[in-house]
């Protein structure tokens, strides 16, 4: 007799199917989510040198475990950097100061060279009135009438008030060079000042070796350095995770976010091994519908969308960092 092998292979495609496409363990209200670590950075707030590293990405440490050494002496080029601008601080406030002298040195030359020009038109008609007059007055036959010399007096007048004008419009011209000399060069002065501080406070530091140490008991992530290198204040030097998450991230499908609320109890469920189970309450739910990463989709090839919701858990679970985890509903949180 010949086996048909045709209806098996059917019935194992249909098994398949069904494995692959079924939801997450549990009733209808189910979505996947995964175990989220809280993750910690390591800095310091002074600059300096990483001497040494004293621990590997992955490895588990304890809390007060020594990580790394820093040296907090300031770094040499920063302190040379200083002095330079400094320098060129001081060289470009000395160089605005000279070319405010120069525009006043030149304003005193033109005014002297104008009053020169105006007192030498002045004496001019003061003479020759005065040649007039003197010759008027020896004419005792002739009476010569006075306003004769009256456009000479007008025009005299008319010089004397342009040089007072003159004198006013310089006075008036020399202080205000004077105190752009003063007051245009403060933030110089004030740069500079803030610069020597600086300069001053970085050459007192002395050199100082500080071990840091992990805050609490975790596993090192990211070591963000190296020995040798400098470091500013408060860069990211190690980041470490604590060993098992108290947080499960996960996403329900936006048909049914509104059936979850703050305070409601899941039954969170390894997709590696079913029994490993714990219970968790919702403690923060997304503000928005978001697209739902593809490792957490049902068909990861077909784009879906749906709520952010947070869900704390035991803090001795076994779930490992960044665990696919299934999500059941259990109970609703009692609402007032």
């Amino acid at each position: 007799m010949k086996l048909n092998l045709f209806y098996p292979a059917v019935g194992l495609v249909a098994v398949a199917l069904f494995f692959l496409l079924r939801d997450p363990p549990g009733d209808e209200l189910a979505f996947y989510g995964f175990a989220e670590s809280n993750e910690l950075e390591l800095n310091y707030n002074q600059p300096g040198a990483v001497v040494e590293i004293m621990v590997q990405p992955g490895q588990a440490v304890d809390s007060g475990q020594a990580l790394l050494v820093l040296d907090t002496r300031p770094k040499q080029q920063e302190l040379a950097d200083q002095a330079y601008r400094i320098e060129e601080e001081t060289a470009e406030r000395a160089d605005y100061r000279a070319r405010r002298a120069q525009e006043l040195a030149r304003l005193e030359v033109e005014h002297a060279n104008r009053l020169a020009t105006l007192d030498e038109q002045i004496t001019e008609l003061q003479k020759e009135i005065a040649f007039k007059t003197s010759l008027s007055e020896e004419l005792t036959t002739v009476d010569v009438p006075k306003s004769s010399y009256q456009p000479l007096r007008e025009e005299l007048a008319q010089l004397e008030n342009h040089r007072e004008r003159t004198v006013t419009a310089y006075e008036i011209e020399r202080q205000a060079l004077e105190s752009s000399i003063t007051l245009g060069d403060l933030p110089a002065r004030q740069r500079i000042r803030r610069l020597q501080a600086e300069a001053r406070f970085d050459s007192s530091l002395l050199q100082e070796r500080v071990v840091l140490t992990a805050p609490v008991a975790g596993l090192v992530g990211n070591i963000n350095c190296r020995e040798g290198e400098y470091k500013s204040a408060f860069a990211n030097l190690i980041t470490f995770y604590e060993p098992h998450s108290e947080l499960v991230k996960g996403y329900v499908h936006e048909n049914l976010a509104v059936e979850v609320g703050i305070g409601d109890v899941f039954e969170v469920i390894s997709l590696q091994d079913e029994s490993v189970r714990y219970r968790g309450e919702v403690t923060g739910l997304g503000s928005r519908i978001v697209e739902i990463p593809v490792r957490l989709r049902k068909f990861p090839d077909n784009r879906s969308y749906g709520r952010e919701v947070a869900v704390r858990i035991p803090a001795d679970n076994h779930f490992l960092q960044k665990e696919k985890v299934s999500l059941r509903f259990v109970a609703k949180a009692a609402r007032k």
